[in-house]
């Protein structure tokens, strides 16, 4: 007999979200499970932003929310503007679409790297032996070269290509070990050939360090080339999920079956 099988990472439960009456999130219930990569696939206006903001605990006021989500067995209502948004330090790291968004072109990047380091790095009391110490210590460090990252030398943002700046905002993320990486339309500000492979390799980066992969795109061939799972949004309303295959080959919402129809595997950014 089959054991049980572990609790996801997170779930949300009966997610809705309105706006002036307007529903931009409609009762969404998606379970996310550890070490997995998960796509969020729709296109402009499906309710992709809404649903990572709220994920996140990033509310807008003006925005009426329900629901519930429960992180690592510890429950969450989304409808608490002052108690949610308080996830364990680490947890979720989030990569935005553009290098232009997380990058000081004023700091050259190895101070940047260097700060990342200082916030991330554990506090030398957390650390329970010497050998635990080098690894932690030494982890980040992994990463750069996980990610195929040269020497920073005395160079600056605009210094390096668009690819490898992405590609490094990607090991700020990872540098902290977070239990969730929240990549948002990874692939938009890069030439499709340089996304693939640098997404190829923090997918590697990811699994090999047991760290959950959350990515939000709008780009079907892209999901289907990375995702364990993928989940199809259209006007708020999660409309079928399920493993990257059987949406590819078994599509059962007409919208799903569309996307899987048009999809173009080697040039699929606009």
């Amino acid at each position: 007999m089959k054991g049980n099988a572990p609790p996801p990472l997170l779930r949300l439960i009966d997610l809705t979200v309105t706006f002036n009456g307007q529903v931009l999130i409609d009762n969404i219930n998606l379970n996310i499970k550890s070490g997995e990569t998960l796509a969020v696939v729709g296109g402009s206006g499906a309710g992709k932003t809404t649903l990572l903001r709220s994920l996140m605990g990033l509310k807008n006021h003006d925005l009426m929310t329900s629901g519930s989500l429960a992180f690592e067995g510890n429950m969450h209502d989304l409808s608490d503007h002052q108690k949610f948004g308080s996830f364990p330090k680490h947890s979720l790291a989030y990569v935005p679409q553009s290098p232009s968004i997380g990058l000081d072109p004023l700091k050259k990047l190895k101070w940047q790297w260097q700060q990342v380091i200082r916030v991330t790095r554990p506090k030398d009391r957390e650390f329970h032996t010497n050998e635990r110490r080098k690894l932690e210590v030494d982890f980040p460090k992994s990463i750069l070269t996980q990610l195929k990252l040269k020497e920073f030398g005395e160079k600056y943002p605009h210094q390096w290509s668009r690819g490898m700046q992405q590609r490094l905002l990607i090991a700020f993320a990872l540098a902290a070990k977070p239990k969730i990486l929240i990549l948002d339309e990874p692939t938009s500000a890069l030439d499709p050939i340089v996304a693939a492979r640098a997404l190829l390799e923090v997918v590697k980066a990811a699994r090999e360090n047991n760290i959950t992969v959350l990515m939000v795109t709008h780009d079907l061939a892209l999901a289907a080339q990375f995702a364990d799972r993928i989940a199809v949004l259209s006007s708020g309303k999660l409309i079928e999920l399920g493993v990257t295959d059987q949406i590819l080959n078994s599509p059962i919402h007409p919208y799903t079956a569309n996307l899987v129809k048009h999809r173009h595997w080697g040039n699929s950014h606009a």
